[in-house]
């Protein structure tokens, strides 16, 4: 069989529809049709006919992704690749669609265009932005001492927008705000616990890899700074009693292997669902189940801390403060 006309021929996108999985309004962006995928996740590069989820991680640590044979491989837990093929020209009815790439690359100006940093501001004053973190049971106040207001947009001709900012490790920023979330430059963010600049000058360090202040005691791992905020507001403190890790993403755990290592105690905060767990078991195997502790029982009827602790404030009269109690 000849796979390289397989791979060539059959659009994923064609694949996927016949299999009735639909695209999100955002574009090329599907719910990852061979796991549990709360929200979508799987991306879909139609040019090249490859695929990316970023919510899986693969042993090595890298995404998992490839072209329409390895993603039906792991749809229907096919063995080989000539399974894989058969099924495909099965799903597409026995005739093949033609799929050519461009022969031509695309001009700079046709690329997908990248978040540009405007300006950032180290304090967040954006009534909107303020109000927003409110609704996600964050003090602003606790957020100005961890993010800034960033200005940006996205493409040379996008229009300006205003996100709560939170550095990492690349000299980049992590953005959110009501309506967008993503990154300048993609990468974890460390926070130790004796550095002298934890704290209000955590977000105006120099960036350094070699973290010399890292203690040997316990660490924390958080996919995203929601959730580490989360626990600072729970526990009624401003910074944390250890090390800490916010992954920004699950797909960028294998960065912070080197970083955990050097800790005896290991507690993930971690999301519950399927790229939470895949996290947990990467972190486990490579750093040592001994050393691990999954915390996301604590809050096992959410999806995240987050989640937790904003349905915590709308169904009790409890204080922030008391829902950190044994946390």
């Amino acid at each position: 069989m000849d796979f390289d006309r397989v791979r060539s021929e059959y659009s994923i996108l064609t694949i996927m529809a016949k299999l009735g999985c639909d695209m999100t309004h955002n574009g090329y962006m599907y719910k990852a049709p061979f796991r549990e995928d709360r929200t979508p996740s799987m991306h879909v590069d139609e040019r090249r006919n490859m695929w990316c989820d970023y919510g899986s991680i693969l042993p090595d640590g890298r995404r998992a992704g490839g072209g329409n044979i390895e993603l039906v491989r792991l749809m229907f837990g096919l063995n080989s690749n000539k399974e894989a093929a058969e099924k495909i020209i099965d799903i597409c009815g026995g005739l093949c669609e033609s799929y050519e790439p461009p022969r031509t690359v695309k001009k700079e100006s046709e690329k997908k265009p990248g978040i540009e940093i405007l300006s950032s501001l180290n304090m967040i004053t954006n009534r909107a932005l303020r109000n927003y973190l409110r609704g996600r049971g964050i003090n602003p106040d606790l957020a100005n001492l961890w993010c800034d207001e960033v200005d940006f947009r996205i493409g040379a001709s996008g229009k300006h927008m205003f996100a709560i900012g939170f550095r990492n490790d690349r000299d980049g920023y992590v953005l959110r705000n009501s309506f967008f979330k993503g990154t300048n430059v993609n990468s974890i963010s460390t926070i130790v616990k004796d550095s002298p600049i934890v704290g209000e000058a955590w977000k105006d360090r120099e960036f350094c890899h070699s973290h010399p202040d890292a203690g040997k005691g316990k660490v924390m791992v958080f996919e995203g700074f929601m959730d580490y905020l989360s626990l600072l507001t729970m526990r009624g403190v401003r910074k944390p009693d250890c090390d800490c890790v916010v992954l920004n993403s699950t797909v960028n755990v294998g960065d912070a292997v080197s970083f955990l290592h050097r800790h005896s105690r290991i507690e993930c905060w971690l999301d519950n669902d399927e790229a939470g767990r895949q996290c947990l078991e990467f972190i486990r195997d490579r750093c040592g189940e001994w050393k691990v502790t999954d915390m996301s029982p604590t809050y096992c009827r959410n999806n995240d801390l987050n989640e937790y602790l904003t349905q915590a404030i709308k169904g009790s009269d409890l204080q922030q403060r008391s829902l950190g109690r044994g946390l």
